[in-house]
């Protein structure tokens, strides 16, 4: 299927090292370039996106990752030219909760790239996606240990609530945009109300 997005990726992005990257969707012949960079992460990078200690990717499970509809579901990769062959370095994804304006969010960042502005950068271009297919709620489940992505929602500028509960944080940004007219219903409210379902490309 189509991403959508002709005329807006592939787009080029500059970390904050002058690296050039090259931002674009997901695609389902992405499965080795998956398999490579999860392989290429830290133990630690492993355990800060998936909540636990993975020592091997199935086939089955990265084309689960790179199987999107483009519209409920969503995934960006970040880009770069390796010895003539393109290397996948990070990747955004977004999975609607069933029947909601609510989608999970996730990113991962391998281990040389991290704290250059890619995950923040990932999160702006799924938001301007998400809000397209009437996503305005973006939930993220992040350990507490997780300070660096904690710094990069926070940092956002969008509204974000947030609860921690077993060394979980559950995180919730309203990415809609802000007017004095539209306000979200539960701005300034303790908590908005938790979606029941979940996809289970986001984690494993």
């Amino acid at each position: 299927m189509s991403s959508g997005d002709g005329t807006r990726f592939p787009a080029s992005f500059m970390l904050r090292n002058g690296l050039r990257v090259t931002i674009r969707p997901i695609r389902l012949d992405d499965e080795d370039r998956m398999l490579a960079l999860f392989y290429r992460f830290s133990p630690r990078t492993v355990y800060l996106r998936f909540h636990h200690m993975i020592k091997e990717m199935s086939r089955e499970d990265v084309r689960r990752f790179c199987t999107v509809d483009y519209s409920n579901s969503y995934a960006l990769v970040a880009t770069v030219d390796s010895d003539s062959e393109e290397k996948i370095i990070a990747v955004g994804r977004y999975a609607r909760l069933s029947n909601t304006n609510v989608a999970e969010v996730a990113f991962v960042v391998e281990d040389p790239y991290q704290g250059q502005g890619l995950g923040t950068h990932l999160l702006y271009q799924l938001a301007l996606i998400a809000r397209e297919h009437g996503i305005t709620v973006f939930e993220a489940e992040v350990l507490a240990e997780n300070e660096d992505m904690l710094r990069v929602l926070k940092d956002s500028g969008y509204h974000m609530v947030q609860e921690f509960e077993s060394g979980v944080c559950r995180a919730v940004l309203d990415i809609a945009p802000a007017t004095a007219e539209d306000v979200s219903p539960w701005r300034g409210k303790k908590w908005p109300p938790r979606p029941s379902g979940s996809d289970p490309a986001m984690r494993r």
